[in-house]
């Protein structure tokens, strides 16, 4: 092989193996829910709302729900659930702060804390992955 050819395929492995690392990278985000906030009662409804539409989630990310251990719970529920703010029949509950949600699906997903009268008060999340 001539020298111009093996520099030519040096590097166009070095751009694959480039791309590649970026591809697992990015494959991989974390998202602290309500940033500096964290997962509390929020200061204005639309808290959450707006968090998330400054986000782009993608299955393999996590979602750190920051809350003290019995102040808050996380809750992913149904939509019929989170828009009736119902707690009685969550599809998981992580009690223990900050919890780690790593998103395993695409599609909407829905949280809300299980606590009397807070998904009421605003604190809950709807994203699409």
């Amino acid at each position: 092989m001539s020298s111009e050819r093996f520099n030519i395929v040096l590097v166009l492995t070095v751009m694959v193996i480039a791309t590649l690392h970026m591809q697992v990278s990015d494959a991989q985000n974390t998202h602290t829910v309500g940033d500096s906030t964290g997962w509390t009662i929020p200061p204005h409804p639309n808290t959450y709302k707006s968090w998330a539409a400054s986000q782009t989630f993608a299955v393999g990310d996590n979602l750190v729900f920051n809350f003290p251990t019995g102040m808050h719970t996380a809750a992913e529920v149904t939509k019929d659930a989170y828009d009736a703010c119902n707690t009685e029949k969550p599809i998981a509950v992580w009690a223990n702060g900050p919890a780690t949600v790593p998103l395993k699906s695409s599609g909407p997903h829905y949280y809300l804390c299980t606590l009397p009268g807070h998904c009421s008060a605003g604190q809950k999340l709807a994203i699409t992955i």
